[in-house]
Order: structure tokens, then sequence, then C-alpha cells
């Protein structure tokens, strides 16, 4: 479904400056930016999708672990979960194909693939044969 002219963002008139230096239509360059507005607005909720994810295996460990930053980098492909450990700060990383999988399929197996990353990039290995 294709954005009606009066739903594509304004521009400003440097933005229709660099419109008319690469030849582009000025409601094509809006249609550039509101595509740009969804996929970061797409990529802002897959990160606070694994960010609660990665929460809620945290809370078996207690209250002392807590994800304090999520980070995309889709040019390395992959996600950094920066999580407060009691005392320490472990920076987590997630392929994007496993984040996609979990995200995109809530199979419990994709799930269970994250949880044993969470827990054997915190050192916490021994939990994973408890359950």
């Amino acid at each position: 479904m294709a954005a009606q002219p009066n739903e594509l963002p304004a521009l400003n008139e440097q933005q229709k400056y660099v419109a008319r230096r690469f030849g582009v239509t000025e409601e094509d360059y809006r249609r550039s930016l509101l595509a740009g507005l969804y996929g970061e607005k797409r990529l802002w909720e897959r990160g606070r999708d694994l960010g609660l994810l990665v929460q809620d295996v945290l809370a078996g460990l207690g209250p002392d672990y807590q994800v304090a930053v999520v980070k995309s980098e889709m040019i390395e492909c992959r996600w950094i979960v920066r999580v407060k450990a009691s005392s320490k700060v472990v920076d987590l990383n997630f392929s994007r194909e496993l984040v996609d999988d979990a995200l995109d399929s809530h199979a419990p197996e994709e799930i269970d693939r994250v949880r044993r990353r969470v827990l054997e990039g915190l050192g916490k290995a021994e939990l994973l044969s408890k359950q």
C-alpha cells in the first residue's frame, strides 16, 4: 500500500536542494524519507523485543541482572545487549539470524537458543542442564 502524498514527511530547504541535485522529484525523496522512518521504527521495535526476551531470561537469575542497552550493528549483522550483572557489565553478542529466527517464529527451540546464549555469555552455562 503506497502512502498518499499528504502522508509523506515535509522537506526542508536542504532536502529539497539534495533532491534537485540528484534529479529526484520531491515526492520521491519524501517517499524515501518515509521508508527510512519505517525502517528505523522497525529496527527500534526489534531491539525492544530482543531486550524484553533477554530480560525474561535474566529474571530467572535475580534482580541483580538487568538489560542496560540494546544496540544494533546491522553492518556487522549482529545485535549487542549490554547486561548489568551484579557488579559487572557484560556485552552479549547475538547474530542477526538468531534474533530474527527467535523474534519471527517465537518457536521454543529458537527462544532456547537465545536463552543459551545469555546464560553462556554470563558464565552461567551450568544452569542449562538444570532446565
